[in-house]
């Protein structure tokens, strides 16, 4: 699988059948004939890592096609009596430069209910430039290690999804299912062992901060600024009566996403979370809606210090969903959700408690589905499409179009889209 991808470096995941030495080779497309290329340190795959391994590609150019292979103690693993495929992956466009780009996303994809999920020839056909997993990954349910790694053997087996996964790049954040309870907060006892799996089987930038164990990171593409959210590892219990003490992300998570999105110079900031940033669930319910004041909190953070171009992702909903939040009214700009869920999963048909925020769209497409964002910023202004896209590969929900000129303070535009 490749894992995290930037315009200069790459991570390949691995895993193997026993204790090897493992190394990829790889070189740029374009300079196939000039040698077999570069190959990587070998990396040991052992078994307390459940035989897993993310092996670092560095000094790579920007926007350029790589055709990589493993190699499995210096040699190319035997596949029905040949060498083990090639695969091909592309770095991303050069950093905080403007372009055009696509980003998918989605959440709740569970190998026991769907074993095939089609989903994936949609997404393939997309050809996105990375793919951002936005929780429930897997169903493990579970702290035990090895019921987690089993589940994320049998989803990364899955055959729809093989070439894709080897391919493109995948990102992840978790949630309750994958965090491994039902609704799970700070209080479970196996999040350590939860987490020591979440890093077996992904190949993120980095898992937290120093001191601050978690899940959350920041990523770029172009000119575009990602904060990909942990709402599990510090979170309260959802039924703790809201106020200033009650947290969602923990002290140091929020104030390292304080301090992330005043710096960013981004066009577009996405503050990706697991659960809707909306209040459909009620205020109790496994959501952002029962941790509005520091939701709101936050919100107020990005309107007085004039940060500009934010928009929000969330899974978990299993209904795929189009939101505002009319922070135009509090001095602000409106807010836009997009919910993605689920991938392979049952579709939610039941009706969301109203709240303080508006659907874009009517939300009444039951299907399986992932998210797109379809970025342009060299255009003036910068826009970027925001797509909900079913398994046949249509859209479900009408686009919705956003440009920098709507996401400025000050500025109301929920009731013209």
């Amino acid at each position: 699988m490749v894992g995290f991808v930037s315009d200069r470096e790459a991570r390949i995941w691995v895993r193997v059948n026993g204790h090897h030495r493992i190394q990829i080779r790889y070189r740029a497309v374009k300079s196939e004939k000039d040698g077999r290329g570069r190959a990587s340190r070998a990396i040991a795959a052992l078994p307390e890592n459940d035989y897993t391994a993310v092996i670092a590609l560095s000094d790579l150019e920007p926007d350029t096609a790589y055709r990589y292979e493993l190699l499995i103690n210096g040699k190319e693993p035997a596949v029905g009596g040949k060498s083990g495929p090639a695969r091909v992956f592309r770095t991303l466009p050069p950093s905080r430069t403007p372009g055009k780009f696509r980003v998918a996303f989605g959440s709740c994809a569970s190998v026991d209910v769907d074993p095939v999920q089609r989903i994936w020839r949609a997404v393939s056909s997309i050809r996105p430039h990375a793919f951002l997993w936005l929780g429930d990954n897997i169903y493990g349910d579970s702290g035990n290690p090895s019921v987690l790694r089993r589940k994320y053997r049998r989803q990364r087996k899955v055959k729809n999804l093989l070439d894709f996964q080897a391919s493109v790049p995948q990102l992840a954040i978790w949630d309750d299912h994958d965090f491994g309870l039902n609704d799970g907060d700070r209080r479970f006892s196996g999040k350590g062992n939860s987490l020591r799996v979440f890093r077996e089987y992904w190949a993120n930038p980095v898992y937290g901060l120093p001191g601050t164990p978690g899940v959350f990171f920041r990523w770029s593409i172009g000119d575009v600024d990602f904060f990909l959210l942990d709402t599990r590892t510090h979170r309260d219990p959802n039924r703790t009566l809201d106020g200033p003490d009650k947290t969602h992300l923990g002290t140091r998570q929020k104030e390292w996403l304080k301090a992330e999105l005043r710096k960013s110079r981004a066009v577009f900031k996405v503050l990706v979370a697991s659960g809707a940033w909306t209040e459909g669930k009620g205020s109790f319910g496994d959501s952002w809606g029962a941790f509005l004041n520091e939701r709101d909190e936050v919100f107020r953070h990005i309107r007085d210090h004039g940060v500009t171009g934010v928009f929000l992702l969330a899974g978990d909903s299993h209904l795929p969903q189009i939101n505002v939040i009319p922070w135009s009214d509090f001095g602000g700009y409106d807010l836009y959700e997009v919910i993605s869920s689920p991938l392979a999963q049952g579709v939610y048909r039941g009706r969301f408690l109203p709240g303080g925020f508006r659907p874009v769209r009517p939300p009444n497409a039951f299907s399986t589905n992932f998210g797109l964002l379809e970025f342009d910023t060299t255009a003036e202004p910068a826009r970027v499409t925001l797509r909900l896209i079913g398994e046949r590969g249509g859209d479900l929900l009408k686009p919705v179009v956003l440009t920098t000129d709507d996401l400025k303070p000050g500025v109301r535009s929920w009731d013209r889209k």
